[in-house]
């Protein structure tokens, strides 16, 4: 988290959501959460890795730090081609969703016919 007096970087964890101690968070820190992607294809969501379990996990624990006055960032995508993470979609509403408008053209592990009908969002409490 920085703080706001001399905007040091005090510290910085990375870690998996299971593991995080909401009780040792303070109101001024940050959490920011990039989970696989429910709905599209990657090597950490075969073989049930990431799965609609791990994703309401990861939603009511950032629904507990926002009841903790922490705030909170998630990186995700509502949908990718013909899928939809209407889960994610559901839980959105009560918070704030910033539409990312991101090229992946010259990325190597993007392919373009992958592109087309993925909404990348940003979804805070802040």
């Amino acid at each position: 988290y920085l703080n706001k007096m001399d905007c040091t970087l005090k510290a910085f964890v990375n870690k998996n959501y299971k593991h995080l101690k909401i009780d040792l968070l303070k109101q001024n820190d940050f959490v920011y959460a990039d989970p696989p992607y429910l709905i599209t294809c990657a090597s950490y969501n075969e073989k049930d890795g990431w799965n609609e379990q791990e994703e309401i996990k990861l939603l009511n624990l950032l629904d507990n730090l926002h009841k903790h006055n922490i705030k909170f960032a998630l990186s995700n995508v509502l949908e990718s081609g013909s899928k939809s993470n209407d889960i994610l979609k559901a839980w959105a509403k009560n918070y704030n969703i910033h539409y990312l408008d991101i090229n992946y053209g010259n990325c190597n592990y993007h392919k373009k016919d992958k592109l087309g009908g993925n909404i990348e969002v940003l979804i805070t409490n802040y």
